[in-house]
């Protein structure tokens, strides 16, 4: 530790000892607000999962609707919209990931570092955030399951762009439609391998 934190630990020291009530209120009231933002952030996060969830859904009454043909003077062939639509609503679902992971998760873990900070100088905020360390030390970091989450989604959105490719290329005889279908089920059988080794 620097000079200059110890004199910042003296100095809360003193203004703690000097006027004890006011500084625990004070004290408190910043925590209690560093709570809320967080709980706001978390709550952000969660939108953003709902909005991912019903974009997938809304993909899948796209592809119903047209599968139905009840378009008749499309220009493009079916399975070509489909693969398009798949492809923007996995780029869809890839920005909501980098705003959610990106973003939002980050500032949450800059508060919740903060709050743990706070925890640990003054005993009388209680000790929550570091009980929410301890399950994460016997359970999986939060991180992967929203990454599990975004990412599954993604996947599953370009394995059926890819089986519409493969359909396509087969219809109009062309010899890769094996490939186009081949590397996206490896790139699937990998990352779920990857997920379940971290």
């Amino acid at each position: 530790m620097t000079d200059d934190g110890l004199e910042e630990l003296k100095i809360s020291e003193i203004i703690e000892e000097s006027v004890p009530t006011s500084f625990r209120t004070l004290t408190a009231s910043i925590y209690y607000n560093l709570v809320s933002y967080e709980n706001h952030y978390n709550m952000i996060q969660n939108k953003y999962k709902a909005l991912a969830t019903t974009w997938i859904v809304a993909t899948f009454l796209g592809i119903g609707y047209l599968l139905t043909g009840m378009e008749v003077a499309l220009p493009v062939n079916v399975l070509l919209a489909i693969l398009f639509l798949c492809l923007l609503s996995a780029e869809g679902v890839s920005l909501l990931w980098f705003l959610d992971v990106g973003v939002y998760y980050k500032l949450i873990e800059s508060i919740f570092q903060q709050t743990l900070l706070m925890e640990k100088k003054y005993k009388y905020l209680g000790r929550s955030h570091h009980n929410i360390i301890k399950l994460h030390e016997e359970r999986h970091d939060p991180m992967k399951f929203l990454s599990m989450f975004y990412s599954s989604i993604i996947l599953f959105l370009i394995l059926i762009a890819s089986i519409c490719l493969s359909f396509y290329l087969y219809k109009t005889g062309s010899v890769y439609f094996t490939i186009s279908f081949i590397v996206p089920v490896f790139y699937f059988v990998f990352f779920f391998n990857y997920i379940q080794k971290t």
